[in-house]
């Protein structure tokens, strides 16, 4: 297995209109929340900062068994309420609120990890490795962003050992 990196190029108005297009009246403080976050970032990289510092600072916890959610404001929900999810709530949630500050963003998914049989030459990867994650584009390229290691650092460590 090889993961590469795609080539750089630059994203057409439509594709950036694209990767930040959001759900019509949905998640309204999600919505509040990245405009109080962008307010002092002066570039990308400080808003993802500011997103860092915000998941760290309120108590988010890393869970396989999140409560059910009202499907309409599930972002608000788990933002502003149960602060309970695995990596597709943080994923999700993280995706939203940059595209809601107008950075292109999109949810990966797909596993993190496996255990090779190197005698036989093949790698067993199970649903326990799934994983999302998100990617941004930085005016040049898709970064990786995985929002999960802010809050649960030991679960992307199972994975990958």
């Amino acid at each position: 297995m090889i993961s590469k990196r795609a080539p750089t190029y630059n994203l057409s108005e439509s594709q950036i209109a694209f990767y930040t297009r959001l759900p019509i009246n949905k998640n309204p403080k999600a919505i509040e929340l990245s405009q109080q976050l962008s307010k002092f970032a002066t570039s990308t990289s400080d808003y993802i900062d500011a997103l860092k510092q915000f998941f760290q600072s309120q108590q988010f916890k890393y869970t396989l068994t999140p409560p059910s959610t009202e499907a309409d404001n599930a972002i608000d929900n788990f933002l502003v309420n149960t602060k309970l999810g695995f990596c597709g709530h943080y994923a999700s949630s993280t995706a939203f609120l940059l595209r809601a500050s107008g950075i292109p963003s999109r949810i990966v998914s797909g596993y993190l990890g496996g255990k090779l049989n190197q005698e036989q030459r093949y790698t067993t990867v199970r649903q326990f490795e799934a994983h999302a994650w998100v990617e941004y584009y930085d005016g040049n390229q898709w970064q990786t962003l995985d929002p999960t290691g802010w809050i649960a650092p030991e679960r992307l460590m199972e994975l990958i050992t």
